[in-house]
């Protein structure tokens, strides 16, 4: 979006190229060791202003280049959803369902929906790997308990979870555990007696947690808009005829054109609606009006550099360049034009018209 700051800026450039960049003056400072800019008699006053005037521009002007990181839309972040699970867990059994890399720590966030109460908690993944090298470990209390998690939350049946992990160069785990009780040997031997392969499953069947995991990230100004300067026309032509440029339609809020202009006659420049501007070459007595109706114009210019604003109604639009009506046409004359713009190229917000 092309912001205030900016057209203040090309406003400041045009200004300070329209001056004369030399200063003349004379050094009459009593201290050799004196900033000569501050060197001047009271007789040369006005020099002095000026080139103040110049110094605090130019300063106005960096400040200006510095400024759009600072003024730029702020990105707003929330915690989105991200991938999302479902585990498995028998009577007792624990399993690491989720692995965060290393780093410098921060919050994590997840939804836990379980069938039946379930323990959960976070565990650096090396002191998980070390213990649970027996496989049987995963449902032992006497091996798992001794291990030391973060942010445990016991009697889970739907939660949102949330831990600050903290900085580190190991892995943490995420762990779930089945807080009911069984004997795996006692249902084992159950199933042999029966003859049930399944038996077990029958008379503690699983149960089932569903995980869905959240990452913090960018929802809103996410994609910074880029912009560049297009040409869209430069000539030099005999200024005793009407001129007229086709301007592109809005793209963004606030979209310019700028003109930079030199003639050896006075010329009238304004942007108006692209028909009225046809219909100028055969009612030249509507130019005061259409004029009158334009969104900027200059008048009786001769060496101009500014911007115009176009409007965003959604209607073509033209810049039209043509000698003042007052002004005496001479035989040989010359005037110089270019207009110029910038469009978005990527990330492109639509400029909403009201």
């Amino acid at each position: 979006m092309e912001r205030e700051e900016d057209t203040v800026v090309r406003a400041r450039a045009a200004a300070l190229n329209s001056q004369d960049s030399r200063v003349e003056s004379t050094n009459y400072c009593s201290n050799p060791g004196a900033i000569e800019l501050f060197c001047y008699p009271r007789s040369n006053l006005p020099t002095l202003r000026r080139q103040m005037k110049k110094v605090f521009a130019l300063t106005a002007l960096f400040a200006g280049f510095t400024m759009p990181a600072a003024v730029a839309q702020q990105r707003v972040f929330d915690w989105v959803p991200d991938t999302n699970d479902v585990v498995r867990l028998a009577p007792g059994m624990r399993q690491n369902t989720h692995q965060y890399g290393p780093g410098q720590g921060g919050d994590i966030k997840l939804q836990l929906t379980a069938q039946r109460p379930v323990t959960v908690a976070m565990i650096h993944r090396s002191d998980w790997d070390t213990a649970t090298k027996d496989p049987e470990a995963i449902f032992r209390a006497e091996v798992m308990d001794k291990l030391q998690y973060l942010c445990l939350q016991e009697h889970v049946l739907n939660t949102t979870y949330t831990c600050t992990l903290p900085a580190s160069a190991d892995s943490m785990a995420l762990i779930v555990r089945d807080e009911r009780t069984g004997d795996r040997a006692v249902l084992a031997g159950i199933s042999n007696v029966l003859g049930v392969r399944h038996a077990a499953a029958v008379i503690a069947p699983a149960n089932e947690v569903s995980l869905q995991y959240y990452r913090w990230d960018c929802v809103q100004n996410c994609y910074r808009s880029e912009y560049q300067g297009f040409r869209l026309a430069k000539e030099k032509f005999e200024p005793n005829i009407l001129k007229t440029y086709s301007l592109p339609l809005p793209e963004h809020d606030g979209e310019q054109v700028d003109v930079k202009m030199k003639s050896s006659v006075p010329m009238l420049l304004a942007v108006v609606p692209s028909d009225v501007a046809q219909q100028l070459y055969s009612h030249p007595d509507m130019l005061d009006n259409a004029v009158g109706n334009g969104v900027c114009q200059q008048r009786a210019a001769q060496s101009v550099n500014f911007g115009c604003q176009l409007n965003p109604n959604g209607a073509a639009q033209s810049l039209i360049v043509l000698p003042e009506p007052s002004a005496g046409i001479p035989k040989k004359g010359k005037t110089e034009i270019e207009v110029t713009s910038v469009k978005c190229i990527a990330h492109c917000r639509v400029w909403a018209a009201n």
